[in-house]
């Protein structure tokens, strides 16, 4: 339920491998307002592909992962790490953002289904929340009453997330929208609102893949927008000069 309509979609997770060489796919239709829309995000280990059919418009872009494992560190710093190439997309790019975006401070034992899991409730970390709410910013810093009506109605002011009680796997993600500051317990009907629910069901975890889930022939009428520059962006990185050839050397002052 966002910006007043209601949407409801099924799709397709899969994930094979980790770190740079990971290949997923990521597939959701969704239905809005009887109009249909398709993302799918495309990973062969070599180059993700991201398509996006909206009503309005229609996107594909690619990304050249092998070039991005080519380049070098900006900076003296060490190369990216397994948790920084989740920036490429799938689930793990989801949980990095919830980690990044959310503080995850009460945890506690229940039931989701049949299946035991551990559910994490998470607010806004308080620098992200003072970028949303810059007029309430020395509230947030002490700790103070905030005026949630003045976040975007399409944002959560919380999120709960069910996890496995054994394999940890992120079973359900949920977002809740309240304006009052007692968000003891903000999944409870009676005080906030369900904005979205992501469940993943019918888990398979160490089956094999058809490679073929892992290839994507992109639309022949369209052009895909290179994004690799963005990601590399991204990663803090930068293409590897060719053998014997020099960097240009930045201008003296």
């Amino acid at each position: 339920q966002l910006m007043g309509r209601r949407a409801i979609g099924s799709g397709v997770y899969l994930q094979q491998g980790r770190g740079p060489a990971r290949k997923f796919r990521l597939e959701l239709n969704l239905e809005v307002a009887s109009q249909t829309c398709l993302l799918r995000h495309v990973c062969d280990g070599s180059t993700l592909w991201i398509l996006e059919d909206l009503p309005s418009d229609a996107r594909l872009a690619r990304v050249d992962v092998a070039r991005l494992r080519r380049a070098t560190p900006k900076t003296l710093g060490s190369p990216p790490s397994a948790r920084d190439w989740l920036v490429l997309g799938g689930l793990g790019k989801m949980l990095e953002g919830l980690d990044a975006a959310f503080e995850f401070q009460t945890v506690r034992e229940s039931q989701l289904d049949d299946v035991p899991v551990w559910t994490l409730v998470g607010r806004w970390e308080r620098t992200r929340l003072a970028e949303l709410l810059p007029e309430q910013k020395d509230a947030i810093e002490e700790g103070g009453d905030l005026d949630y009506s003045k976040l975007s109605p399409q944002l959560p002011t919380s999120v709960v997330l069910h996890v496995g009680h054994d394999d940890l796997f992120p079973y359900r993600l949920e977002y809740w929208r309240t304006e009052s500051n007692d968000q003891s317990d903000p999944s409870s009907p009676s005080r906030g609102k369900l904005l979205v629910v992501l469940e993943l069901f019918e888990v398979t975890v160490g089956a094999p893949i058809d490679p073929a889930q892992f290839v994507v022939k992109p639309p022949a009428d369209r052009k895909p927008l290179d994004r690799t520059e963005e990601f590399l962006e991204r990663l803090g990185l930068e293409d590897t000069a060719p053998t014997g050839a020099r960097r240009a050397a930045s201008p003296r002052r």
